[in-house]
């Protein structure tokens, strides 16, 4: 237990330095406030199955507020941003079931919280003129957060099999937070 405990503790101040580190690039990058630390730190699951569930959550939400950017993004970029992310999103939720089977874990299904399912509701409100700036926004939120999930569990998680498969799962966020940075600073200078 003193051993769990420690590595949540060593998880969870490595992430509250490594978020302090990229607060300057992002207020540097974007017109938006840099990450509050409480929207990226919780509780790592240090388990196998509860990392998959935590992965096929967090894939589920950024599948779900892609398939909303498709439809309303107002700026092509976003659009096509928007695409590549529902794409990667898809694959990865398969990804994920598939190496949990090969490491004897239940495949499981991922469910979206009551904040997330409010903040898809604003997005589908929200008014054209602002869709693309929130949508760019919720995308850098939601990276961050997953980003903490997969680092956490590919650097502390309980099975070597989807320690691999995190730290993939973590390059392809990486990828997505890059590609998030450049939308941003598209639209902050459209206004």
């Amino acid at each position: 237990m003193k051993q769990i405990y420690s590595f949540a503790l060593l998880g969870a101040t490595a992430l509250i330095a490594g978020t302090f580190a990229i607060t300057p690039v992002l207020a540097q990058t974007t017109a938006y406030p840099a990450p509050r630390v409480d929207r990226v730190v919780y509780a790592q699951p240090m388990t196998a199955a509860g990392y998959v569930y935590s992965a096929q959550s967090s894939d589920l939400y950024e599948y779900e507020i892609s398939k909303i950017g498709v439809e309303r993004a107002q700026n092509e970029q976003v659009r096509l941003f928007a695409q590549q992310v529902l794409n990667d999103h898809g694959a990865a939720m398969s990804r994920i079931n598939v190496a949990a089977q090969q490491a004897g874990v239940s495949p499981t299904v991922g469910i979206l919280s009551a904040p997330q399912v409010a903040k898809l509701d604003e997005l589908r409100k929200m008014s054209t003129s602002g869709f693309d700036k929130l949508y760019a926004r919720t995308q850098m939120e939601s990276h961050e957060t997953a980003l903490a999930l997969h680092r956490g569990y590919s650097q502390g998680g309980d099975q070597s099999m989807m320690r691999g498969t995190s730290s993939e799962m973590a390059t392809v966020t990486e990828k997505h937070i890059a590609a998030g940075l450049k939308i941003s600073t598209l639209l902050a200078s459209e206004t």
